[in-house]
C-alpha cells in the first residue's frame, strides 16, 4: 500500500471501530429499555452520521489511489454489488415463495463485505 494512502485508510479503520462500539452501546441500552421513547429514533439514526463520514473517508482514499489501484478497487466493488444483488434477489424470492427463513440485514452486510474481498482478490490476480 502506498504511503499516501495510510492516512485515509487509517481514518476509515478508526471510524469503523468507532461505529462498531457505537452500535454495541446502542444495542445494550435499547435491549435494557434505557432509551426514552422520544429519543429512540434519533439514537437509532446516530450510526448514519458515521456512515456519511465513512463515505467521505472512502472517497478520499479512492482519490489517493493510482490508476491500477482504482481499477482493482472498482472491479471489486462492481463484483460485490452485482453478486450480492443476484444472491439476495434470488434468496428473497425463495423466502417469499418457498418459505425459506428470513435473513437478517447483518447477514446481508457480511455477505456483501465477503464478496467485496473476493472481488478484490480476483481483480488483484488479474492485474498483477
Amino acid at each position: 500500500m502506498n504511503a499516501h494512502l495510510t492516512s485515509p485508510v487509517r481514518r476509515i479503520y478508526l471510524w469503523v471501530a468507532g461505529d462498531f462500539v457505537l452500535i454495541l452501546g446502542l444495542a445494550f441500552i435499547f435491549a435494557r429499555g434505557l432509551v426514552p421513547h422520544q429519543l429512540a429514533v434519533p439514537l437509532a439514526l446516530l450510526p448514519g452520521i458515521v456512515s456519511v463520514v465513512l463515505i467521505q473517508a472512502s472517497m478520499a482514499s479512492y482519490r489517493c489511489m493510482d490508476e491500477l489501484q482504482r481499477k482493482i478497487y472498482a472491479e471489486g466493488m462492481v463484483f460485490s454489488f452485482v453478486a450480492s444483488l443476484a444472491i439476495f434477489y434470488e434468496y428473497f424470492l425463495l423466502e417469499d415463495f418457498a418459505g425459506f427463513p428470513h435473513v437478517s440485514m447483518w447477514f446481508a452486510g457480511t455477505v456483501l463485505l465477503a464478496l467485496q474481498f473476493v472481488g478484490w482478490g480476483v481483480a488483484n490476480a488479474r492485474y498483477r
